[in-house]
């Protein structure tokens, strides 16, 4: 059974987190050479992605993308920061007076300094959705050596021959 080298696989999954997508691409190469790209999330298991794609890809330039959107819901209201906030309207009405301006200073311009005002996302739990991500990856290789199975036997007919078959113009 002959294998192409080149692939494609795609698999999704929505866990209680979000939804997960893991595409994987292959292309010739003579070493097994992996690039991952992922969220910040996942970055310590990075070192076990490659692992477990090198098992089962042994050969050719291989990309792996892992996607992660957060469910809705999962950003918390933000948080008050009174003592900058204080801290800033204070300097705000020090400049005001220094300088005789004569309007108010607005919550507007409080609220629009840095670290006022800050949201919160809830992370989710790293061990729990590595098991999904671990899932969804072996689904996603599975879609691309069924691929590459397809298409290494587009192209065993004229490989098994020997020779390429002459084209229909030639006459033979």
């Amino acid at each position: 059974m002959t294998k192409s080298m080149t692939g494609y696989g795609k698999a999704e999954a929505t866990t209680g987190d979000g939804k997960l997508t893991v595409e994987i691409r292959s292309v010739n190469h003579r070493y097994g050479e992996v690039s991952v790209k992922l969220p910040r999330i996942f970055l310590p298991l990075e070192t076990e992605l490659r692992r477990r794609v090198s098992d089962r890809l042994k050969r050719g330039k291989i990309d792996l993308l892992v996607q992660f959107e957060t469910v809705n819901g999962t950003a918390q209201a933000p948080q008050v920061n009174m003592a900058l906030a204080k801290a800033y309207h204070d300097a705000f009405v020090s400049i005001r007076q220094a300088l005789g301006i004569g309007e108010a200073v607005s919550l507007g311009l409080i609220a629009a300094q840095r670290d006022v005002l800050v949201s919160q996302e809830t992370t989710p739990d790293l061990e729990r959705i590595a098991g999904d991500l671990y899932t969804v990856l072996d689904s996603s290789l599975e879609s691309l050596e069924a691929m590459r199975l397809r298409e290494g036997e587009m192209l065993a007919p004229r490989s098994q021959a020997g020779s390429r078959p002459s084209p229909p113009w030639c006459g033979r």
